[in-house]
Protein backbone atom coordinates (compact mmCIF):
# COMPACT_ATOMS: atom_id res chain seq x y z
CA UNK A 1 0.00 0.00 0.00
CA UNK A 2 0.96 3.35 -0.85
CA UNK A 3 1.76 6.33 1.76
CA UNK A 4 -1.05 8.13 0.17
CA UNK A 5 -3.85 5.16 0.30
CA UNK A 6 -2.19 4.33 3.33
CA UNK A 7 -3.45 7.73 4.73
CA UNK A 8 -6.39 7.53 2.93
CA UNK A 9 -7.36 4.39 4.62
CA UNK A 10 -6.81 5.62 7.75
CA UNK A 11 -9.24 8.69 6.91
CA UNK A 12 -11.75 6.54 6.56
CA UNK A 13 -11.70 4.80 9.92
CA UNK A 14 -12.30 8.21 11.30
CA UNK A 15 -15.05 8.87 9.42
CA UNK A 16 -16.88 5.76 9.83
CA UNK A 17 -16.83 6.86 14.04
CA UNK A 18 -19.93 7.36 15.17
CA UNK A 19 -18.74 10.07 17.51
CA UNK A 20 -18.34 14.09 17.14
CA UNK A 21 -14.43 13.90 16.11
CA UNK A 22 -13.49 16.84 18.20
CA UNK A 23 -14.29 15.46 21.39
CA UNK A 24 -11.83 12.05 20.12
CA UNK A 25 -8.04 12.66 21.22
CA UNK A 26 -6.77 10.45 18.69
CA UNK A 27 -8.40 11.92 15.67
CA UNK A 28 -7.09 15.42 17.22
CA UNK A 29 -3.41 14.25 17.23
CA UNK A 30 -4.14 12.28 13.56
CA UNK A 31 -5.70 15.83 12.16
CA UNK A 32 -3.13 17.53 13.18
CA UNK A 33 -0.33 15.64 12.16
CA UNK A 34 -1.83 14.88 8.96
CA UNK A 35 -4.53 17.80 7.61
CA UNK A 36 -4.01 21.51 7.81
CA UNK A 37 -5.92 23.67 9.65
CA UNK A 38 -7.54 26.71 7.97
CA UNK A 39 -8.05 30.12 9.83
CA UNK A 40 -11.53 29.27 10.69
CA UNK A 41 -11.45 25.60 11.50
CA UNK A 42 -9.14 23.53 13.58
CA UNK A 43 -7.67 20.14 11.47
CA UNK A 44 -10.28 18.03 13.91
CA UNK A 45 -12.66 20.22 13.14
CA UNK A 46 -12.42 19.87 9.31
CA UNK A 47 -11.78 16.37 9.52
CA UNK A 48 -15.52 16.30 11.63
CA UNK A 49 -17.00 18.02 8.55
CA UNK A 50 -16.12 14.75 6.60
CA UNK A 51 -17.46 12.86 8.93
CA UNK A 52 -20.64 14.25 9.21
CA UNK A 53 -21.24 14.44 5.59
CA UNK A 54 -20.22 10.96 4.76
CA UNK A 55 -23.10 9.84 7.42
CA UNK A 56 -25.43 12.37 6.11
CA UNK A 57 -24.92 11.41 1.84
CA UNK A 58 -24.43 7.69 3.21
CA UNK A 59 -27.81 7.59 4.96
CA UNK A 60 -29.84 9.87 2.34
CA UNK A 61 -29.19 7.10 0.02
CA UNK A 62 -30.23 4.15 2.41
CA UNK A 63 -33.47 5.95 3.14
CA UNK A 64 -34.38 6.60 -0.91
CA UNK A 65 -32.77 3.08 -1.41
CA UNK A 66 -34.88 1.44 1.41
CA UNK A 67 -38.06 2.97 2.74
CA UNK A 68 -39.71 -0.28 3.80
CA UNK A 69 -37.13 -1.05 6.30
CA UNK A 70 -37.53 2.14 7.14
CA UNK A 71 -41.06 2.49 7.93
CA UNK A 72 -40.73 -0.82 9.68
CA UNK A 73 -38.78 0.30 12.26
CA UNK A 74 -39.01 3.48 12.75
CA UNK A 75 -36.74 6.43 12.88
CA UNK A 76 -34.88 5.04 16.36
CA UNK A 77 -34.12 1.49 15.01
CA UNK A 78 -33.26 2.76 11.49
CA UNK A 79 -30.77 4.86 12.40
CA UNK A 80 -29.33 2.12 14.79
CA UNK A 81 -29.55 -0.77 12.22
CA UNK A 82 -27.84 2.23 9.37
CA UNK A 83 -25.56 3.55 11.62
CA UNK A 84 -23.91 -0.19 12.57
CA UNK A 85 -24.56 -0.93 8.71
CA UNK A 86 -22.21 2.38 7.77
CA UNK A 87 -19.63 1.52 10.66
CA UNK A 88 -18.87 -2.19 9.62
CA UNK A 89 -19.65 -3.34 5.96
CA UNK A 90 -16.47 -1.19 4.26
CA UNK A 91 -18.10 -0.14 0.71
CA UNK A 92 -16.65 -1.89 -2.42
CA UNK A 93 -17.59 0.71 -4.94
CA UNK A 94 -17.97 4.18 -5.11
CA UNK A 95 -21.52 4.08 -6.76
CA UNK A 96 -23.80 4.89 -4.05
CA UNK A 97 -26.20 2.08 -5.89
CA UNK A 98 -24.33 -0.17 -4.60
CA UNK A 99 -24.24 0.87 -0.65
CA UNK A 100 -26.84 -1.24 -0.05
CA UNK A 101 -25.76 -4.66 -1.09
CA UNK A 102 -24.69 -6.32 1.53
CA UNK A 103 -28.04 -4.57 4.15
CA UNK A 104 -30.02 -7.62 4.20
CA UNK A 105 -27.47 -10.08 4.66
CA UNK A 106 -26.11 -7.50 8.14
CA UNK A 107 -29.87 -7.23 8.87
CA UNK A 108 -29.76 -10.77 9.52
CA UNK A 109 -26.73 -10.83 11.64
CA UNK A 110 -28.91 -8.18 13.69
CA UNK A 111 -30.35 -10.47 17.22
CA UNK A 112 -31.75 -6.86 18.62
CA UNK A 113 -34.22 -6.61 15.75
CA UNK A 114 -36.07 -9.71 17.73
CA UNK A 115 -38.78 -10.58 15.94
CA UNK A 116 -38.67 -8.20 13.32
CA UNK A 117 -35.78 -9.27 11.69
CA UNK A 118 -37.11 -12.02 9.15
CA UNK A 119 -39.32 -9.23 7.91
CA UNK A 120 -36.85 -6.69 7.81
CA UNK A 121 -34.63 -9.32 5.61
CA UNK A 122 -37.19 -9.78 3.66
CA UNK A 123 -37.87 -6.26 3.04
CA UNK A 124 -33.98 -5.23 2.40
CA UNK A 125 -33.64 -7.80 -0.16
CA UNK A 126 -36.61 -6.80 -2.14
CA UNK A 127 -35.37 -3.15 -2.18
CA UNK A 128 -32.44 -4.44 -2.94
CA UNK A 129 -33.58 -6.41 -6.07
CA UNK A 130 -35.61 -3.15 -7.02
CA UNK A 131 -32.08 -1.28 -6.91
CA UNK A 132 -30.61 -3.85 -9.20
CA UNK A 133 -33.51 -4.68 -11.68
CA UNK A 134 -33.83 -0.97 -12.54
CA UNK A 135 -30.35 -0.24 -13.20
CA UNK A 136 -29.59 -3.47 -14.69
CA UNK A 137 -28.41 -3.56 -18.85
CA UNK A 138 -31.12 -3.91 -21.49
CA UNK A 139 -30.89 -7.39 -22.52
CA UNK A 140 -31.55 -8.43 -26.67
CA UNK A 141 -35.18 -10.25 -26.65
CA UNK A 142 -34.78 -13.76 -27.24
CA UNK A 143 -34.99 -14.97 -30.57
CA UNK A 144 -37.83 -17.09 -30.99
CA UNK A 145 -36.05 -19.01 -33.80
CA UNK A 146 -33.50 -20.13 -31.72
CA UNK A 147 -35.84 -22.06 -29.53
CA UNK A 148 -36.95 -23.86 -32.49
CA UNK A 149 -33.73 -24.56 -33.61
CA UNK A 150 -32.69 -26.36 -31.18
CA UNK A 151 -32.68 -29.95 -32.27
CA UNK A 152 -34.88 -32.51 -29.45
CA UNK A 153 -32.01 -34.38 -28.30
CA UNK A 154 -30.46 -31.58 -27.21
CA UNK A 155 -32.73 -30.08 -25.13
CA UNK A 156 -31.69 -31.93 -21.92
CA UNK A 157 -28.32 -29.76 -22.51
CA UNK A 158 -29.69 -26.53 -23.44
CA UNK A 159 -29.27 -23.56 -21.13
CA UNK A 160 -31.37 -20.71 -21.23
CA UNK A 161 -29.98 -17.92 -20.49
CA UNK A 162 -32.12 -15.28 -17.96
CA UNK A 163 -32.60 -11.43 -18.31
CA UNK A 164 -29.86 -9.67 -16.19
CA UNK A 165 -32.46 -8.03 -15.07
CA UNK A 166 -34.56 -10.79 -13.61
CA UNK A 167 -34.36 -10.87 -9.95
CA UNK A 168 -35.94 -14.00 -8.34
CA UNK A 169 -37.13 -13.98 -4.70
CA UNK A 170 -38.02 -16.79 -2.22
CA UNK A 171 -39.91 -14.49 0.64
CA UNK A 172 -41.10 -15.10 3.58
CA UNK A 173 -43.49 -12.54 4.50
CA UNK A 174 -45.72 -10.34 2.43
CA UNK A 175 -43.40 -7.06 1.90
CA UNK A 176 -45.00 -6.67 -1.33
CA UNK A 177 -48.27 -5.20 -0.07
CA UNK A 178 -46.34 -3.92 3.32
CA UNK A 179 -44.23 -2.13 1.50
CA UNK A 180 -46.67 -0.37 -0.81
CA UNK A 181 -48.85 0.27 2.83
CA UNK A 182 -45.80 2.02 4.02
CA UNK A 183 -45.28 4.59 1.02
CA UNK A 184 -48.96 5.02 1.01
CA UNK A 185 -48.91 6.39 4.87
CA UNK A 186 -45.75 8.39 3.96
CA UNK A 187 -48.15 9.82 1.24
CA UNK A 188 -50.91 10.90 3.64
CA UNK A 189 -47.97 12.17 6.71
CA UNK A 190 -49.33 9.22 8.30
CA UNK A 191 -47.80 8.41 12.02
CA UNK A 192 -50.50 5.66 13.33
CA UNK A 193 -48.54 2.67 14.85
CA UNK A 194 -48.21 0.21 11.50
CA UNK A 195 -49.24 -3.21 11.79
CA UNK A 196 -47.10 -5.71 10.77
CA UNK A 197 -48.10 -9.12 8.70
CA UNK A 198 -47.96 -12.59 9.56
CA UNK A 199 -45.63 -14.86 7.98
CA UNK A 200 -46.75 -15.78 4.39
CA UNK A 201 -44.26 -17.29 2.08
CA UNK A 202 -44.19 -16.66 -1.89
CA UNK A 203 -42.11 -16.79 -4.71
CA UNK A 204 -41.47 -14.31 -7.19
CA UNK A 205 -39.91 -12.61 -10.22
CA UNK A 206 -39.16 -9.51 -9.88
CA UNK A 207 -38.41 -8.13 -13.60
CA UNK A 208 -38.28 -4.43 -15.59
CA UNK A 209 -40.40 -4.59 -18.22
CA UNK A 210 -41.17 -1.22 -20.35
CA UNK A 211 -39.34 0.82 -17.71
CA UNK A 212 -41.28 -0.68 -15.30
CA UNK A 213 -40.94 -3.31 -12.45
CA UNK A 214 -42.81 -6.07 -12.25
CA UNK A 215 -43.51 -8.50 -9.41
CA UNK A 216 -44.61 -11.95 -10.86
CA UNK A 217 -45.87 -14.53 -8.32
CA UNK A 218 -44.12 -18.02 -9.51
CA UNK A 219 -45.36 -21.52 -8.41
CA UNK A 220 -42.91 -22.83 -6.33
CA UNK A 221 -42.09 -25.64 -8.40
CA UNK A 222 -41.09 -22.88 -11.73
CA UNK A 223 -39.63 -21.10 -9.20
CA UNK A 224 -36.90 -23.90 -8.49
CA UNK A 225 -36.25 -24.34 -12.09
CA UNK A 226 -35.70 -20.99 -13.23
CA UNK A 227 -33.59 -20.30 -9.95
CA UNK A 228 -31.56 -23.44 -11.27
CA UNK A 229 -31.68 -22.46 -14.95
CA UNK A 230 -30.50 -18.83 -13.52
CA UNK A 231 -27.65 -20.46 -11.89
CA UNK A 232 -26.52 -21.79 -15.79
CA UNK A 233 -27.43 -25.58 -14.95
CA UNK A 234 -28.86 -27.25 -18.01
CA UNK A 235 -32.06 -27.82 -18.60
CA UNK A 236 -31.58 -31.58 -17.75
CA UNK A 237 -29.67 -30.94 -14.48
CA UNK A 238 -31.93 -28.16 -13.99
CA UNK A 239 -35.01 -29.96 -13.86
CA UNK A 240 -33.30 -32.71 -11.40
CA UNK A 241 -32.67 -29.79 -9.28
CA UNK A 242 -35.79 -28.42 -9.30
CA UNK A 243 -37.47 -31.97 -8.77
CA UNK A 244 -35.31 -32.93 -5.72
CA UNK A 245 -36.23 -29.13 -3.61
CA UNK A 246 -39.83 -29.51 -4.50
CA UNK A 247 -40.20 -32.59 -3.85
CA UNK A 248 -41.52 -33.99 -7.37
CA UNK A 249 -40.78 -35.98 -9.78
CA UNK A 250 -38.89 -34.91 -12.83
CA UNK A 251 -41.48 -36.01 -14.79
CA UNK A 252 -44.27 -33.74 -13.22
CA UNK A 253 -42.03 -30.77 -14.29
CA UNK A 254 -41.99 -31.97 -17.37
CA UNK A 255 -45.79 -31.45 -17.78
CA UNK A 256 -45.52 -27.97 -17.02
CA UNK A 257 -42.54 -27.07 -18.99
CA UNK A 258 -44.37 -25.99 -22.01
CA UNK A 259 -46.71 -23.52 -20.10
CA UNK A 260 -44.19 -22.16 -18.16
CA UNK A 261 -41.80 -21.47 -21.15
CA UNK A 262 -44.60 -20.05 -22.70
CA UNK A 263 -44.75 -17.77 -19.83
CA UNK A 264 -41.15 -16.98 -19.29
CA UNK A 265 -40.50 -15.93 -23.25
CA UNK A 266 -43.61 -13.83 -23.07
CA UNK A 267 -42.45 -12.18 -20.05
CA UNK A 268 -38.92 -11.74 -21.47
CA UNK A 269 -37.01 -13.83 -18.63
CA UNK A 270 -35.37 -15.80 -21.56
CA UNK A 271 -33.23 -13.53 -23.91
CA UNK A 272 -31.12 -16.80 -25.09
CA UNK A 273 -30.36 -20.36 -25.27
CA UNK A 274 -27.17 -22.19 -25.69
CA UNK A 275 -26.36 -25.67 -26.30
CA UNK A 276 -23.69 -27.32 -23.88
CA UNK A 277 -21.59 -29.33 -24.58
CA UNK A 278 -21.86 -33.14 -23.20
Amino acid sequence: MTDAAALQARITTFLRRRKDLTHDEEARRFAEEHLGASERLSAVEQLEIYREQFYLRHTASLVEDFPGVGGILGQSDWDRLVWDYLASVTPTSFDLGDLGAGFAAFAETCDWLGERRELVVDMARLEYAHTEVFDAPNATPLDPGKLGAVPDDAWEQACLVTDPGLRLLGLRYPVLALRRAILERAERADTSALALPAPKAGCFAVHRRNLAIFHDELAPNAFALLSALGRGEPLGRACESAARDGGVSVESLGAELEHWFATWAAHGYVVDVVISPK
